[in-house]
């Protein structure tokens, strides 16, 4: 009991040692009650701004982001898994970076988790009566995804990043995990920001230049309804199609690319100058 008391007290001490993962920790649990709580207002109060169940609204928001979460979880952990592993000096030696190692094991486990993605939600959707898409369809839901995960990519380098610095994110990742989640849309929709005082109202407008959002928007779109994104007003179509959403997504996966990788350059210089990859 003597043994058991002291190992307590001391990850304890280990733990408070970490202020920056305890407050993480403390405003993902915010973060979630406050998600959940208006999820159930929308819900409850506001059908107007979906066009179909709500079951469908998440079932699909689901298959959506199963191809770039865990994917994401994993990049950001590979880091400080492969120091404990005792393998990251030795991969750094051969030439393995960590930014490297971030985007192959997100490529890994996405690909991994597409596969189980499709196997699992095609009956799904097939029993419900949606997901019937035409070849556009396709090819039109095929960049989006693409896109988005390019964007999330850039997102797990910036967080995956960190770990160089600080060695112990703790939930941080999954923390910005949860608010891209809101902010895409997939426990509500970002209509939903248009009730709430300004500036909140503006809300919807300023997420949609978030690729990842409205990549979901789309997807919803193309895979319930059946419909690729309206052509009125738009600024380049082809044959019809419009190709508005493509260059938004791709202008934010550009942008955020270039700001990720040119984090990543500052922390691994900051990190090998202090010699903080040493001292994992």
């Amino acid at each position: 009991m003597g043994a058991l008391t002291s190992s307590v007290v001391r990850y304890l001490r280990i733990a408070l040692k970490y202020r920056f993962e305890l407050l993480v920790d403390a405003a993902y649990l915010i973060a979630m009650m406050v998600a959940f709580g208006f999820i159930g207002n929308v819900v409850s109060t506001n059908p107007k701004f979906l066009a179909y169940s709500f079951r469908t609204f998440i079932l699909v928001n689901i298959f959506f982001w199963s191809f770039m979460e865990n994917g994401y979880m994993e990049a950001t952990r590979i880091v400080p898994e492969e120091a404990r592993l005792g393998t990251l000096g030795t991969l750094m030696n051969n030439n393995v970076s960590p930014l490297t190692l971030i985007v192959s094991q997100m490529a890994a486990r996405s690909i991994l988790n597409a596969l189980i993605a499709i196997v699992v939600f095609l009956p799904v959707f097939f029993l419900l009566g949606i997901g019937s898409i035409d070849l556009p369809g396709l090819a039109y839901l095929s960049a989006v995804i693409f896109l988005s995960w390019l964007y999330v990519l850039a997102v797990a380098i910036l967080m995956g990043s960190l770990s160089l610095m600080l060695k112990k994110i703790g939930a941080a990742a999954g923390v910005f995990l949860q608010v891209l989640k809101v902010g895409s849309g997939f426990f509500f929709p970002v209509a939903a920001f248009s009730t709430f005082v300004w500036p909140l109202s503006e809300l919807p407008s300023l997420l949609r230049i978030i690729p990842v959002t409205k990549g979901l928007e789309v997807a919803r779109d193309i895979i319930i309804l059946g419909r690729l994104p309206g052509s009125e007003g738009s600024f380049l179509s082809v044959s019809g199609v419009p190709l508005d959403p493509i260059l938004i997504m791709v202008t934010g996966v550009a942008a955020g690319l270039v700001i990720s990788l040119a984090f990543y350059r500052f922390v691994e210089r900051k990190s090998m100058k202090l010699g903080m990859i040493e001292h994992y």
